[in-house]
């Protein structure tokens, strides 16, 4: 089938490498590709999960990955896709601190903010926090216009008022 040789085409690559970098849409999408490659590994070798994922799974790749005496980080990475295309993104970074050391010069080519979050799965979980912290962010600014709006109001005048006041955040002022 389609997805056998999918996954052998996986282990191949992964048993050539020493450092592999997964960044997915979904945890499903990782599970898939780790059926394939993660006993290709090598021991010693380094696993980057950039996906979101929930910190369950990623706890559960760190442990699969310890098992086979692989060094694995979570590393979620916020900026969205100007900052990944810049290289700017931030990565928060769960695992242990020799993984992350391992994995800090390879995220550093990648993105210019690279945190230690702590043991495995502690990059997932400070994602998780940060993206609550965003989404209310931004349900803030699209309630603000719409009060606005209903006010009669410019829309102009506020983005305006606002970008230069206390409602200055990345979500009104940053976000595509």
């Amino acid at each position: 089938t389609k997805l056998k040789k999918n996954q052998m085409k996986i282990a191949e690559t992964f048993a050539k490498s020493d450092v592999v970098v997964i960044a997915l849409p979904r945890a499903s999408d990782v599970e898939s590709v780790l059926e394939g490659g993660l006993n290709a590994l090598k021991p010693g070798s380094l696993l980057i999960d950039t996906t979101t994922v929930s910190t369950d799974f990623a706890q559960r790749v760190g442990e699969l990955a310890l098992k086979h005496k692989v060094l694995a980080v979570d590393a979620p990475m916020s900026g969205g896709q100007p900052r990944a295309i810049s290289g700017k993104l931030t990565f928060m970074v769960g695992g242990s601190s020799r993984a992350f050391e391992a994995a800090k010069p390879i995220l550093e080519a990648m993105g210019e903010r690279i945190f230690y979050a702590g043991e495995k799965g502690a990059g997932a979980s400070v994602k998780l926090c940060n993206n609550l912290m965003l989404a209310s962010q931004m349900i803030a600014v699209a309630e603000g216009f719409a009060l606005a709006k209903k006010l009669h109001l410019d829309a102009a005048s506020l983005y305006e008022i606002a970008s230069n006041s206390t409602a200055k955040s990345w979500s009104l002022n940053e976000y595509p």
